[in-house]
């Protein structure tokens, strides 16, 4: 590091920087670890149950999948053989295998994400090294100190793998700059690694398939000066290829209406972000109704709604635009900008092609971590072209770095204490939950959800599947069927009006065989606290 200090440095300023960096390093990685220790007490609500409710149903029934059954799947499913599993991605296959080795679920999960953040975090101060960045570690200590990374450690969601996805993108990019006296190694060694990253995103959401555009070029650009450049890039896209086109065969995904399905949910002729799941019939596409949502989302994306938004997406977005502009990197390292610009479109696509939500922003975090410490290095060279104001650069950066770290750390900490809340909340409501499911009868649950209400039923339920239906959507002789097939026994709703759409459901499947009984309200329940069983009068 003593590398990056100014000559005329005053002994006591470079013994700061010397040691006061790795010290950092070491104070943000405690209040990260402590953090994580502190606040992991349990799942906080949302598709979490999506992404861990698959463990328990895999040690009861043997098989990778999900007992979350939209009315698209139980037309193609039954009880005896369920649809795979929700989100059926690389990852989920790895937290399993952690899981078997002791941990509980959630631990599972959040086991994998701090492994990954840490790996992401060593990654990064090889990155800004060998990009030559002045004070590499800061890379390192701005990664761990964004409050999304330690949301994403806490959360049991898939973002942390697409961060890492992100890094290997970083890696390939790197590597054409330090291997470019050996372009064989540059073919096989960094083209593979933009590959491996490539792939990794991709098998981890869907809307990353905008990378592959984006890699042809980097792979036409990384070999431009070995003669016949398509010959070299042929391999690692063509490994791209191969694996992209056998996911579905690979992982197999949840039955659904279609891209175009997806694309009109959330407009006003199809409200819902889940519609597609509930019917298997392709919706018509509106060119007006999908810009106006367009730029709805787009404008969420960009535009925050409260104070932490500010202090995280509208920190993350601002960083890599001001970067694009003023970035001077020499060779290979201006594609940096590259991917990270690509990164931030599919960021703002995806925002305006489905719906805004902040976890799509997280792969652009590597790439702001490290255009975080351009734009500091860039106050030290400052200095360093002003002798005079050596004094007032070194204040600068050290104010401007250390007050980054504190407000980032104190922001990440009032978050891990909000989800901790939230998660004593869920964790409440869960265990209610799963008390009345022991009591009800054997067989399938049906409950009425416009969406993500009827998620906290597919982990409390584990292992009875549990159908959710849109009473706006499925016809009641639609529900009729699936209670028969799905030999439904317990129905939830929130009201009468539900209680009236269910009874006429019931009767359509038993005729005047069976009546609905109600069962006591479930305290601490917020959402769905009216269940009803179904009793056939043949057992009177």
């Amino acid at each position: 590091m003593s590398r990056f200090l100014p000559t005329n440095s005053p002994p006591l300023r470079q013994k700061i920087l010397l040691y006061g960096m790795p010290f950092l390093a070491i104070v943000v990685a405690g209040v990260f670890i402590v953090n994580v220790v502190v606040n992991a007490i349990g799942l906080r609500g949302s598709d979490q149950y999506w992404y861990v409710g698959y463990m328990p149903m895999l040690e009861a029934t043997g098989l990778p999948v999900t007992n979350a059954i939209y009315p698209s799947a139980a037309l193609l499913f039954s009880p005896d053989v369920l649809p795979p599993r929700m989100h059926n991605i690389p990852v989920t296959y790895l937290v399993g295998w952690v899981h078997g080795a002791g941990f509980t679920d959630y631990q599972a999960w959040v086991l994998v994400d701090a492994v990954f953040a840490f790996v992401i975090a060593a990654g990064l101060y090889l990155i800004a090294k060998k990009m030559g960045l002045k004070f590499p570690i800061l890379s390192s200590i701005f990664f761990l100190s964004f409050p999304f990374t330690l949301w994403f450690t806490l959360n049991a969601l898939a973002e942390m793998s697409l961060a890492l996805g992100s890094i290997l993108l970083l890696f390939g990019t790197i590597l054409v700059t330090r291997l470019r006296r050996t372009p064989r190694q540059v073919a096989l060694i960094s083209l593979f690694c933009v590959a491996s990253g490539t792939v990794l995103m991709i098998y981890t959401r869907d809307n990353y398939f905008l990378l592959i555009p984006a890699q042809i070029y980097f792979a036409i650009w990384a070999c431009r000066k070995l003669g016949v450049r398509w010959f070299w890039a042929l391999p690692s896209l063509g490994f791209t290829g191969v694996l992209v086109g056998v996911k579905s065969l690979i992982l197999p995904s949840y039955p659904h209406a279609g891209p175009i399905s997806q694309l009109m949910a959330g407009t006003r002729s199809e409200p819902g972000q889940m519609t597609s799941y509930y019917n298997l019939d392709q919706s018509d596409f509106s060119l007006g109704e999908f810009v106006e949502k367009a730029m709805a989302g787009l404008l969420a994306g960009v535009l925050p709604s409260s104070v932490s938004e500010v202090i995280t997406e509208s920190f993350i977005l601002a960083i890599a635009i001001i970067s694009i502009f003023v970035w001077r990197g020499r060779d290979g390292s201006k594609m940096i900008i590259f991917w990270s610009s690509v990164v931030l479109a599919i960021y703002l696509a995806t925002s305006a092609a489905f719906q805004a939500q902040n976890r799509y922003i997280f792969a652009l975090v590597p790439f702001v971590a490290v255009l975080s410490v351009d734009l500091l290095g860039r106050v030290w060279s400052w200095s360093e072209r002003n002798k005079k104001a050596v004094r007032l650069g070194f204040r600068t950066f050290a104010f401007a770095t250390l007050l980054s770290i504190v407000v980032l750390n104190v922001a990440s900490t009032l978050t891990a204490h909000s989800y901790s809340l939230n998660a004593r909340v869920s964790m409440a409501e869960n265990n209610a939950l799963s008390s009345q499911m022991r009591l009800e009868p054997s067989g399938s649950i049906l409950t009425l959800s416009e969406g993500a209400e009827a998620i906290p039923f597919t982990y409390s339920a584990v292992p009875r599947p549990v159908l959710a239906v849109n009473p706006r959507i499925t016809s009641e002789r639609a529900v009729a069927d699936m209670i028969v097939k799905w030999e439904v026994r317990v129905l939830v709703g929130d009201d009468e009006k539900d209680f009236a759409y269910l009874s006429r459901a019931v009767k359509l499947a038993y005729g005047n065989g069976a009546i609905l009984i109600a069962q006591p309200k479930i305290e601490g329940v917020n959402k769905f606290a009216h269940f009803w069983t179904v009793d056939t009068v043949i057992n009177h």
